[in-house]
C-alpha cells in the first residue's frame, strides 16, 4: 500500500483517538457524566457548519465577481465569502445552540459594556 497505508492508518488512528476515546474518558472519569451530551453537541455544530457551507456555496455562485480576472477581485471575493459564511454560521449556531447566544451577549457586553440584556 505504501503511502497511502500510512497515510490511511494515521487518519484512522486519529479519529479513533481524537474523536471516540478522548471524549469518552473525558466525559466519563473526568466530568463523570454520559458523553452523549458531547455528541448532541458536536453532531449540532456539524450540522450547522453543513448549512453555512451549502448556503455560502449558493450564495458564491450567483456573485457578480470574478475572482479569476485579477488579484484584488480575488482578495475581495475572498473577503466578501469569509464574511457571507460567518454571518451564516453565527445565525445557525445561535438558532441551534442556547450558548451560543449567551457567548454573544457577553460579546456585545465586552464592546459595549452599557448595553441592556
Amino acid at each position: 500500500m505504501g503511502l497511502h497505508g500510512i497515510l490511511a492508518g494515521g487518519l484512522v488512528s486519529l479519529l479513533f483517538l481524537a474523536f471516540l476515546w478522548k471524549p469518552y474518558f473525558l466525559f466519563r472519569w473526568g466530568f463523570k457524566i454520559s458523553v452523549i451530551r458531547y455528541w448532541k453537541l458536536y453532531l449540532k455544530c456539524f450540522a450547522a457548519g453543513a448549512i453555512a457551507v451549502v448556503a455560502c456555496t449558493y450564495i458564491a455562485s450567483h456573485l457578480p465577481i470574478v475572482p479569476e480576472s485579477n488579484f484584488l477581485y480575488l482578495i475581495l471575493y475572498a473577503v466578501v465569502i469569509a464574511l457571507i459564511f460567518g454571518s451564516i454560521l453565527l445565525v445557525v449556531s445561535c438558532c441551534i445552540n442556547r450558548a451560543m447566544i449567551q457567548c454573544v451577549r457577553r460579546f456585545i457586553l465586552i464592546i459595549k459594556p452599557d448595553y441592556k440584556q
